[in-house]
């Protein structure tokens, strides 16, 4: 008999849960890797914009900001990458820009250290530590400090999820977060395949996971999606900390897209009037779709 190793998973049902990419066709997740980069430098060529700034002094503390034609306390909008903790980078992401400043939006899209050359908390100070850059520096840029606004996808979610577990969090500092696909219970990532790259341990998937703190701000509007073609134990993910959260924070949705699987899902970011796009920053209460300025 076949032991289970969480919930009702066994080791080799776990690992599928979780291993993305087996779950699209090897040709359909290269065709996304390659729009992506098309569409990233792009937007590098087409968007004015500010490449590599430092928010901190790490080799992975930069990011790069994407500006509308004549910005004026515009919306601002951070984009945190996924990846498991482990992989990519935020030029494979510039591709977000046509969307958010599609939209109207300053766009920002910040890099963090990867895990094996820092660990999963360091990850989640470093993210802490780049919005804080963009409250007090992004006026230089056009942005509006008091309108910011961050989605990230996959681990990108959960580092997202973490800036609202931040006992430091200034309340309405960030106006509204949008977690794409967000993983927000470690612990069975922690016994599945991924932990073999990630390192976490017991204390370290307890007290890094969103489902397990609270909130520091109620205040913030909270969007969290999944994709219908995602498997259950990304539903259950999302149900399980809506469930948790949505007593302390009033302003928190949960949707499931239609047709939409852990690639698509990011892969819309690209156009400010695709469904998940307009979900965004219709949910976040800022944001329409403008078409952006050449450079």
């Amino acid at each position: 008999m076949t032991s289970t190793v969480f919930k009702s998973y066994d080791q080799a049902n776990l690992d599928r849960e979780y291993d993305n990419a087996a779950k699209i066709s090897p040709d359909t997740l290269k065709a996304y890797r390659a729009r992506w980069a098309q569409q990233s430098g792009h937007a590098r060529d087409t968007i004015a914009c500010d490449l590599d700034l430092p928010y901190g002094n790490a080799p992975g503390e930069r990011l790069d900001i994407f500006r509308p034609a004549e910005p004026k306390s515009a919306p601002v909008h951070i984009y945190i990458h996924g990846g498991y903790w482990i992989s990519n980078d935020k030029k494979d992401c510039s591709y977000v820009a046509h969307g958010f400043v599609g939209a109207g939006f300053v766009n920002v899209i910040i890099n963090y250290g990867l895990i094996p050359s820092i660990n999963m908390a360091e990850q989640v100070r470093q993210c802490q530590a780049a919005v804080r850059w963009v409250a007090r520096n992004i006026h230089r840029y056009g942005g509006d400090p008091d309108q910011i606004y961050v989605t990230g996808h996959s681990a990108g979610g959960h580092l997202a999820l973490m800036l609202l577990c931040d006992p430091q969090l200034e309340a309405g500092s960030i106006k509204g977060i949008t977690s794409l696909s967000g993983l927000y219970d470690l612990e069975p990532v922690r016994l599945s395949f991924v932990n073999q790259k990630i390192g976490l341990s017991p204390n370290d998937a307890a007290s890094l996971s969103p489902v397990m703190q609270t909130p520091s701000d109620p205040s913030c509007r909270l969007l969290l999606t999944v994709g219908d073609k995602e498997g259950e134990e990304y539903l259950r993910q999302m149900n399980d900390l809506a469930t948790a959260w949505r007593t302390v924070m009033p302003n928190l949705t949960s949707v499931v897209i239609p047709n939409t699987d852990h690639f698509s899902m990011r892969a819309a970011l690209d156009d400010s009037t695709s469904h998940i796009s307009r979900l965004i920053w219709e949910k976040m209460g800022a944001g329409h779709p403008s078409g952006h300025a050449a450079k």
